[in-house]
Formats: structure tokens, C-alpha cells, sequence
């Protein structure tokens, strides 16, 4: 098949070209050099950690000397065997008590609050990023029948004689697929030319995903009272994981008639984001391939 072929940007035309005069019929539009890159991913992001706090400190004591104080007697303060840190009376001291001629109750140190379960973790804030793929042909093709001119032939029978197109066509044979050789003297260009559905566009991002938390903690409060049934509070103070605590008592040597362990809670940490990388990529239907081998130019424009 001969076919007059006029190849272009498509976006240097306002207005797209039309077959010349020297041919009958507009045959194909078809583009070529398909640009695509790779997708471009938003960062993936996480949310803050979830997670809970269930366990209390392994260890409470009275001891008579002041935080810091290196070498003080001490007295167990613990709480009942799977205490839940409500009210207890549990190693109960009575004011005055004397730990070797001084004071027992000068401080209460409380051994490290355990951190957050290993149920904890973050979810991204999306499975997959936002994408945003650009898809574009940097050159377009007009392809037109050409009108046959037989009489313009030196010999009928062994020629085809086609009307000259004019500046800017090309001489062309066509033959749709991407496996055609050129013949010799259709060998000046070539052009493999597809419609602008011929893309099989397998671009996409990596799923997102969540590193380990950090930063997450438990806090707690612990609540000290003077008076039986957990009455009277005189001290209260909080707890951070992993960290253990001393408080002074004040005045030195009254009653620890009860504690108890409240708000125990679970504080969020961030987690570092993975995923979210581009993969796949948009190629040419080789499929809907139309061959162009083309003659010398008949016109050369600069």
C-alpha cells in the first residue's frame, strides 16, 4: 500500500493538517516516539502508633532516707500478688514507724513502669501514595491514499505512479505491524506509528508500609495516702517508661496507710515510612504497530 505521509509535533499545529491535494483520502493519524517516565509518588506517610500499656512496676519501697541517698534501710511497699493498681492497704506502714533510731517512711522509690505491649504498632495514613503519570507522543503522523497517476508512468506495466504530494509529504509504503523490512529504495525513513490507545501503562507505586514506633511510652500516676481506705492523699506523683521514680515524703515519718496506680495510658510514638517507590512502566503496544518506509524526500526544506 502507498500512501503520502506527512510526520510532525503534534503540538507545533494550532490546527491539525489535512491530505494534499495529490491524495484521495485521509488513511491513518497515528503517533510516534511515546514518552511516558516513570510515576511520580507522593512520600508515604504513617500515622501516629497504637498501642496499650498493661503492666504496673514490679517493685514499691519505703525507705528512710532521702532520694539519692545511697546505703538507706528499706521496706517492702509492693502491692498484692496481679495487683491492678487500685486502692490496697497492702505493706500498710503506721506513722512514727523507726528504721534505726530514724524516721522509715523519708521517701517511696518505685522501680521502672514498663513500656507499651509488642502489640503496638503505626498504619500508613494510605495503602498506596497519590501517582501522577504523564503520558505524551512527541511526533504525529498523517497518512493519506495517494492518487494514482498510471499515465505518468514510463512503463504501466511494471510501474506505479502516484501524484506528488508536495513539500513536507513523504513517498511512503505502509504495512501494518512492527516486523516489515523496507524494501531497498523505501529505505531513506522509517517509522513504526501507533493510535494513542497503543499504551500498555503498567506504572505504579510500591504499597506503603511502617518502620517500629519511637518515641511511644506509658505514663502512669501514683497516688499515696495517709488515711485507711485510701483517704486522705498526701503525695501523688507521675511515672514515664522506662524510667523509675523517688519521691520525698513530707513531713518525714508520717503514715503510707494506701496507694494506688491510676491513668495508665498508652502515649503515641511516630514510625519511620517505607514504600511508596514508582515501579512498572508504560511501554508501546506493539500490537497495533503500523509500518512507514518512505523514499527520499522529492522536497528538502531547511
Amino acid at each position: 500500500m502507498a500512501v503520502s505521509l506527512l510526520v510532525y509535533p503534534p503540538n507545533a499545529m494550532a490546527k491539525p493538517p489535512e491530505c494534499p491535494e495529490g491524495a484521495s483520502a485521509e488513511k491513518w493519524r497515528l503517533l510516534a516516539d511515546l514518552d511516558a517516565p516513570a510515576a511520580a509518588c507522593e512520600p508515604c506517610e504513617c500515622g501516629p502508633s497504637t498501642g496499650a500499656c498493661k503492666a504496673l512496676p514490679e517493685t514499691m519501697q519505703i525507705r528512710a532516707g532521702a532520694c539519692g541517698e545511697s546505703g538507706a534501710a528499706s521496706l517492702p511497699f509492693d502491692g498484692p500478688a496481679g495487683w491492678d493498681g487500685s486502692c490496697t492497704s497492702e505493706n500498710a506502714l503506721p506513722a512514727g514507724a523507726q528504721c534505726g533510731g530514724e524516721p522509715c517512711a523519708q521517701s517511696v522509690w518505685v522501680s521502672p513502669l514498663p513500656g507499651p505491649t509488642n502489640e503496638e504498632g503505626c498504619s500508613p495514613k494510605s495503602e498506596k501514595p497519590a501517582i501522577t503519570k504523564t503520558t505524551e507522543w512527541k511526533l504525529a503522523g498523517l497518512a493519506c491514499m495517494n492518487n494514482t497517476v498510471d499515465d505518468a508512468c514510463a512503463d504501466a506495466g511494471t510501474q506505479y505512479c502516484v501524484s506528488d504530494p508536495g513539500p513536507g509529504w513523504l513517498q511512503c509504503v505502509v504495512r501494518e505491524g512492527a516486523d516489515a523490512p523496507c524494501p531497498d529504495n523505501y529505505n531513506w525513513a522509517r517509522y513504526e506509528m501507533f493510535p494513542e490507545d497503543a499504551v500498555i501503562d503498567e506504572r505504579d507505586c510500591e504499597e506503603c508500609a511502617c518502620g517500629p514506633p519511637e518515641g511511644s511510652a506509658c505514663t502512669a500516676s501514683i497516688h499515696l495516702y495517709e488515711g485507711p481506705v485510701c483517704s486522705s492523699q498526701s503525695e501523688q506523683f507521675g511515672m514515664l517508661s522506662p524510667h523509675d521514680q523517688c519521691l520525698n515524703i513530707g513531713p518525714p515519718g508520717h503514715a503510707l496507710a494506701g496507694k494506688a496506680i491510676t491513668n495508665l495510658e498508652y502515649v503515641p510514638g511516630t514510625c519511620a515510612a517505607t514504600g511508596g517507590a514508582p515501579k512498572g512502566e508504560a511501554k508501546r503496544d506493539m500490537t497495533k504497530a503500523v509500518t512507514f518506509c518512505c523514499l527520499y524526500p522529492f522536497y528538502l526544506i531547511n
